[in-house]
C-alpha cells in the first residue's frame, strides 16, 4: 500500500442544528407535562382553600379566645401556601406556554424594581449588594411584562448561587438603536470554559440537587419567541459572568 485516502467532513453546524432540535423537544415536552400538572393541581388546591374556610368557621363557632384565634392562625396560613402553590403553578404554565399577545409591552424600570423588590428579603440576597442602573427614560419594550420579570429574577436567583459568601450584582439597561439591553452582571466565581456551550441547554444543571436546569433556557425561550434574545457575555475582567438581555423597543414612552 502506498497511498492513503483520508476524508474529513465538518459536522460543527449539523451537530449545533442537532442539539437545537433536542433542546426544542424538550421544552415541547416539559410544555405538554406541566399544562396536565397544571390542570390536575389547579382543583385540589382549590378544594383544600375551601375545606380551611369550613374548619375554621367551625372552629370558632365552638372555641373562644385562644384556640379561636388559632384556627384563624391556621386557616391564614393554609391560605397563604396554597396561592404560593398557585404562583407556582402559574410559573410554570407561563414557562412551558412562551407565545404572548404580539401588543404586550413592558415597562423595564418598573418591571426590573418589582422583581428586586420581591428577591431583596431572599436569603440568598443577604451578603449581595445590588446596584440598579436603569434609567427612567427607556421606552417600554415589546414583550409582556411577566415574562421580563421572571427572566429577571431568574439571571438573578443563578448570580445570587455564584456568589454564595456574597458579592455584587450589578443590572444595567440601555437604548442601543431599535432594541434596548438589559446586562446582568456578578462578581461570583464565572462560568467554566467546558460547561458554557451547554448552560443553555433544558435539563443541565451545575446544581443537581437544587436546580433543576430550566431557568436560562426558559428565560431564553421566553425572550426569543416575542423577537428578543439571552446570550452569555463571558467572563468579566475581575471575575463572575455576564448575561445580556436583548429586547426590541416598542417606541417612545408615555
Amino acid at each position: 500500500m502506498i497511498h492513503v485516502v483520508c476524508w474529513f467532513e465538518d459536522v460543527t453546524v449539523r451537530r449545533a442544528l442537532e442539539m437545537r432540535l433536542i433542546a426544542s423537544d424538550r421544552l415541547a415536552f416539559l410544555g405538554q407535562l406541566v399544562a396536565g400538572v397544571a390542570h390536575e393541581v389547579s382543583n385540589p388546591l382549590a378544594g383544600i382553600a375551601g375545606c380551611a374556610e369550613a374548619l375554621a368557621s367551625l372552629a370558632q363557632k365552638n372555641a373562644k379566645g385562644k384556640a379561636a384565634r388559632e384556627a384563624r392562625q391556621f386557616r391564614d396560613l393554609i391560605f397563604g401556601e396554597v396561592a404560593r402553590c398557585e404562583r407556582i403553578v402559574r410559573f410554570l404554565l407561563d414557562s412551558a406556554r412562551p407565545a404572548a399577545d404580539a401588543g404586550s409591552t413592558a415597562d423595564i424600570p418598573a418591571t426590573v424594581g418589582t422583581a428586586l423588590r420581591l428577591l431583596e428579603r431572599h436569603p440568598a440576597f443577604a451578603k449581595i449588594k445590588v446596584v440598579a442602573r436603569v434609567p427612567a427614560e427607556l421606552p417600554r419594550v415589546r414583550t409582556d411584562t411577566e415574562s421580563l420579570k421572571q427572566v429577571v429574577m431568574s439571571l438573578a436567583m443563578n448570580a445570587s448561587k455564584a456568589m454564595p459568601t456574597g458579592g455584587t450584582l450589578t443590572l444595567k439597561a440601555s437604548r442601543q438603536g431599535a432594541s434596548v439591553v438589559l446586562d446582568v452582571t456578578d462578581t461570583g466565581g464565572g462560568i467554566p470554559p467546558a460547561i458554557r456551550g451547554r448552560i443553555f441547554e433544558p435539563y443541565f444543571s451545575t446544581d443537581a440537587d437544587h436546580g433543576a436546569g430550566l431557568g436560562l433556557p426558559v428565560a431564553r425561550t421566553l425572550l426569543r419567541s416575542q423577537g428578543g434574545d439571552l446570550v452569555y457575555r463571558g467572563p468579566r475582567a475581575r471575575g463572575g459572568a455576564s448575561f445580556r438581555v436583548t429586547m426590541k423597543a416598542a417606541g417612545r414612552r408615555g
